[in-house]
């Protein structure tokens, strides 16, 4: 096999290869292993990406990743201006 072909759940990295694209054709219809795998692969990815609860939970980890992200930068940003304001240094909390 050619590298970049047949792996991830994808037949070719690069679609504008067309010797790699050809091989891949060729495997998929000689190798009903590889096409079963394929075919397994495509429909988890489907199911994970494509569905309303995998939208949902991408939408919710951006949600906390962009929350969290904003809180802390906010809350960071706050602290620091107090201990500015008031001369104290800042103290590590455990």
């Amino acid at each position: 096999m050619g590298a970049g072909v047949l792996g991830a759940g994808r037949c070719v990295q690069n679609p504008f290869d067309t010797q790699a694209f050809g091989y891949a054709i060729l495997s998929v219809l000689t190798y009903p292993r590889i096409a079963e795998q394929l075919s397994v692969n495509g429909s988890q990815t489907a199911r994970a990406k494509y569905t309303w609860t995998g939208i949902a939970q991408q939408v919710l980890r951006c949600t906390e990743q962009t929350t969290t992200s904003t809180w802390r930068g906010a809350v960071s940003g706050e602290v620091e201006t107090m201990h500015a304001a008031t001369g104290e240094a800042l103290q590590p909390t455990t």
